[in-house]
């Protein structure tokens, strides 16, 4: 029995406690509120709940627990559990406590010795189950580049096509079914007859071990108007495929650092801006598939041999928990660096393009990759970046080979570099024609592009004593309103500008000036 249940009765325990909490709701025996702190407010105000009888707090928000005293110190900004404020609280409703009462310390408990923790063998499914897999899985990446819907998808959620080809991912245009026999699994009653496996139409993620297919994972297209009873499942997994295995994005012979995510979407998402970063080969991506699966045997040996192991699980209840009682037990190399709060729960909900909410055009992604990593919410390159410490940064600089760090090879003499990139933008003729004019003026003007120590490009002479003539001012400044100028140049996707291009193909080709 708490001080305060003890001294003032459930009745006035559960007045006070109804004038500290926000937005109180009584219900049976418990008083339902938003979170103390004020982490998350929920719809209907309950967060959190505290039972007067006993004298118990339980916030399911912030994951926090007490007693009356504690709500009083969190309300207060006092420290919950401190001799400040068990004087603060017992001095405002228990007056004369000092006579007969000592101020209660708050005994830290022993932890409970953990059992040796190991992961469990991998979990192959039939090898022909695995064979019939990897055929779907390529008919499906063959498919991928030709489909709008897959394109925007994926760039909506930050993933390129090369990514999206490197690691396999494909599109079921339609709904199959293969009868479970026919992938190697025991026969089983279904419906109506043998049972199915059942392969939705949508994006096809599929899990690799060892060069096989483990697992199949859909993220279906149109799964609001499917069967009522599975409207609110948007990830469907092929019946059979691995319950344990992990995907593995990157070579655990070469990575040193691993970011551990929970959804296989965030994982290629990482992947993209991990490709962005100098340590490409060096930082791998890794799906638990759920907060609280844990690693197989195969993902335990090269989790523990890592330099460094991002935690990124989701910042819900479970991820935190999960986070701390097993990953920062088992993992001493892991550190938790989640998503910042104000972006959402996780790396998904960080990357939704501010730019272009939707993209129209089944080759945008391509064309405008750079702008769309532009306008993510959040810089996810940085965001790693920034999560790496100095040892590991300083180790990571080491793995880097020394030609990485000469200056690219000079420009066929022919073709100037302008000119080599110009023939990358085959598909885009409108572009193309936009660059292709443009190089000519600035050509026929005697003008360059060159790039600011801020790192915007500008345009300018390259002898600094023609900006004395009027005309050539003028010139200048026509070229620079053209250059940054804000136009439609594709219907599909909407306004750019010629310096967005510039920024995306030239940045590292561009003399520095100013």
């Amino acid at each position: 029995m708490g001080f305060a249940l003890d001294r003032l009765g459930p009745a006035e325990c559960c007045r006070i406690a109804e004038s500290l909490l926000t937005s109180p709701k009584p219900q049976s025996d418990r008083i339902w509120s938003d979170c103390p702190h004020g982490h998350e407010q929920s719809k209907n105000q309950t967060a959190s709940w505290y039972k007067p009888d006993v004298d118990q707090w339980k916030c399911h928000s912030c994951g926090e627990y007490g007693d009356l005293i504690s709500i009083y110190a969190i309300v207060n900004n006092l420290e919950a559990g401190s001799p400040e404020a068990f004087r603060a609280f017992a001095s405002e409703f228990v007056p004369g406590w000092e006579a007969d009462g000592e101020v209660p310390i708050r005994r830290k408990t022993v932890p409970k010795p953990q059992p040796d923790w190991h992961g469990a063998p991998p979990d192959m499914p039939p090898a022909l189950w695995s064979s019939k897999a990897g055929e779907f899985v390529d008919s499906c990446v063959a498919a991928l580049p030709e489909s709008k819907t897959a394109r925007i998808h994926l760039s909506d959620h930050g993933i390129n096509l090369a990514i999206a080809q490197q690691y396999h991912l494909g599109w079921n245009d339609h709904d199959r079914y293969y009868p479970v026999t026919s992938w190697g699994l025991p026969f089983q009653e279904g419906a109506k007859g043998e049972r199915k496996i059942w392969l939705p139409a949508g994006l096809v993620i599929p899990t690799y071990f060892q060069d096989r297919v483990a697992k199949l994972k859909i993220r279906r297209d149109g799964y609001e108007t499917g069967p009522i009873k599975l409207r609110d499942r948007k990830y469907w997994e092929g019946f059979g495929g691995s319950k344990l295995i992990y995907v593995v994005l990157g070579n655990p012979e070469k990575v040193r650092v691993w970011i551990i995510v929970e959804t296989e979407r965030d994982a290629y998402t990482l992947m993209r801006a991990v490709s962005m970063l100098p340590w490409t080969e060096h930082i791998g991506a890794v799906a638990t598939c759920g907060s609280g699966k844990r690693p197989d045997a195969e993902a335990e040996k090269f989790l523990r041999r890592a330099a460094l192991i991002l935690n990124s699980l989701d910042t819900d209840n479970s991820g935190r928990e999960n986070s701390f009682k097993f990953w920062a037990r088992e993992f001493p190399n892991s550190i938790r660096w989640p998503v910042p709060s104000r972006y959402g729960k996780d790396v998904g909900d960080a990357v939704m393009p501010l730019r272009f909410a939707k993209l129209k055009s089944s080759s945008a992604l391509d064309r405008f990759d750079w702008l769309i990593m532009d306008s993510m919410y959040l810089d996810i390159a940085a965001w790693i970046e920034a999560g790496l410490p100095h040892h590991v940064r300083r180790e990571l600089d080491s793995l880097i080979p020394v030609l990485a760090s000469l200056p690219s090879p000079a420009p066929s003499p022919e073709k100037p570099y302008f000119d080599q990139v110009l023939e990358l933008l085959e598909t885009m003729p409108l572009w193309r024609d936009e660059l292709e004019s443009f190089r000519d003026f600035l050509k026929a003007n005697t003008l360059k592009i060159f790039m600011t120590r801020e790192g915007r490009p500008w345009v300018g002479c390259s002898d600094v004593a023609r900006y004395k003539d009027q005309e050539v001012g003028a010139v200048v400044f026509q070229a620079r309103q053209r250059f940054h100028d804000w136009r439609v140049l594709d219907e599909w996707v909407g306004k750019g500008s010629l310096e967005d291009i510039v920024i995306g193909y030239f940045n590292g080709r561009l003399e520095v000036r100013g």
